[in-house]
């Protein structure tokens, strides 16, 4: 049985869609740092966190939980490609489901924004270059512009998955 969705959110792109998934499924939403004090040991989660170069942000202080699923969100468009990459960068073994996220750089701390800054001049250079693929085209233009492309009924998946498990009932 599932017993909370916890999650990270920077710029709110996770949380609303953390937010709604709990309404949806009728489970507590927990921040990382409360769901350390309610909830117990080896407690059955579903984690949705945002992704900064291809690192799932706060995901390697869930030890203490079973994870049922992850939930990525982030700048890229979503594709087997991504799935793969976060899958690997982070050593997940659960189920993974990508959403698509944005950017508000005036949210992200100093460090972050560096981040953001040398993987924007990256790709500017790689088009410059070589031209780039539509998909890192896309992330680009999200960072040059703070995109928002938080698409609620992309959840819809994720609901229809954990609806049709016997321990939630939606």
């Amino acid at each position: 049985m599932i017993e909370a969705i916890v999650y990270s959110s920077r710029c709110g792109h996770t949380y609303k869609y953390a937010y709604k998934l709990a309404n949806s499924l009728g489970l507590p939403l927990l921040k990382i740092g409360e769901a350390k004090r309610k909830l117990k040991r080896n407690d059955n989660i579903i984690f949705i966190s945002w992704v900064m170069e291809n690192k799932l942000v706060n995901y390697n202080k869930l030890a203490k939980f079973h994870i049922d699923s992850v939930i990525a969100v982030g700048i890229m468009p979503p594709s087997a490609d991504v799935l793969a990459e976060i899958k690997t960068e982070n050593l997940i073994y659960s189920h993974l489901f990508y959403l698509r996220g944005g950017i508000k750089k005036k949210k992200l701390g100093l460090t972050k924004r560096f981040k953001l800054k040398m993987i924007e001049n990256n790709l500017s250079f790689e088009l410059l270059d070589s031209g780039l693929t539509k998909a890192k085209a896309s992330a680009l233009d999200a960072i040059i512009n703070d995109l928002d492309f938080t698409d609620l009924a992309t959840l819809d998946e994720i609901i229809h998955y954990y609806g049709k498990r016997t321990n939630i009932v939606c």
